[in-house]
């Protein structure tokens, strides 16, 4: 219908590595998505408490905060939103536990963009 415009998703990237952070947001950027980013947990509830996404990528394994004390945190204040994680440091107890926590999915670091 003319005059419908769909608005991009929007994406918080969040991981303690500004490398991987930076080139995830410039991917989904380059394929249409509006995507920021947070360097740590404490960023990401900042970002989270002043604009709403569609979905977080959330490192669990970050200084001060880890992700899965992030989606305890944010469970009431962002209940529609997706938040899929990923580690460099998987096992099956840290997947329940983020899946526990609200995450709908668990990647394994180097993050595939293909996947």
């Amino acid at each position: 219908m003319p005059g419908n415009k769909v608005e991009p998703a929007k994406i918080l990237v969040v991981d303690d590595e500004k490398t991987t952070r930076l080139a995830l947001c410039e991917a989904f950027n380059q394929v249409g998505y509006q995507a920021d980013h947070a360097g740590s947990g404490h960023d990401a509830l900042s970002e989270l408490a002043t604009s709403h996404y569609d979905v977080v990528i959330l490192d669990l394994q970050m200084p001060g905060m880890s992700g899965v004390q992030v989606l305890k945190e944010v469970e009431q204040m962002a209940p529609n939103t997706a938040f899929v994680v990923f580690t460099a440091h998987a096992s099956t107890d840290t997947a329940i536990a983020a899946l526990r926590s609200g995450a709908v999915d668990y990647l394994r670091k180097p993050v595939s963009l293909e996947r």
